[in-house]
């Protein structure tokens, strides 16, 4: 694809490290981050809409690098059973991704605080988060929410793990228990071993 990115041939574990991208914010190695995620069965609501303009459009806040990205999403990944693969999300239009990226540790409070207040805002209806029902349905695992199992954020009352893996976490957790009982491979948002608390 000339027409939209400039192939360069990099060392296997160099290239490893990149998005697929010329995009210099997604490939910037030093920029701060913050991210959150949404499954989408339905179009926003007007209120919705409303919430995501009034923060894109803040006068009090600059930073080019905050956005809400809409995701098509669907056709094929559709086709799938819910119970057929880790990820549950099987009938939603779009995945939305909203996240900020800026330089320096000084500048963390307002560009997470932007982040948590269009989130919050466009999902206030459910306690702040896309929990699973007719218009949404969770939360995608590979945009970590470093909130997610923060009851003052996710005022939802769905666990972290039903929002990235619906029904599906019992069986990760089996699957867990097989091949690392142990724990040996673990973060704050790994699949948790049968005994622990979701």
């Amino acid at each position: 694809m000339p027409g939209f990115a400039d192939p360069q041939k990099l060392p296997w574990l160099h290239s490893m490290e990149l998005l697929g991208t010329n995009n210099p914010t997604l490939t910037s190695p030093t920029l701060r981050g913050h991210h959150k995620s949404a499954y989408l069965k339905k179009r926003f609501t007007p209120e919705q809409i409303s919430a995501i303009y009034q923060n894109l459009t803040l006068t009090d806040v600059e930073n080019p690098q905050s956005m809400v990205v809409l995701l098509s999403y669907g056709g094929q990944i559709n086709t799938r059973r819910a119970d057929e693969t880790a990820a549950a999300q099987r009938s939603s239009i779009f995945k939305g991704l909203f996240q900020s990226f800026w330089d320096g540790a000084e500048n963390d409070e307002p560009n997470i605080q932007w982040t948590r207040d269009v989130f919050g805002q466009v999902f206030q209806q459910s306690g702040g988060y896309p929990v699973p029902g007719p218009a949404t349905d969770g939360c995608y695992i590979n945009y970590p929410d470093a909130d997610i199992r923060d009851p003052r954020q996710n005022r939802s009352g769905v666990p972290w793990s039903t929002l990235y893996y619906g029904q599906n976490y019992p069986r990760l957790q089996r699957i867990k228990q097989a091949y690392d009982p142990l724990n040996v491979f673990h973060h704050s948002q790994s699949i948790e071993l049968p005994t622990a608390h979701s």
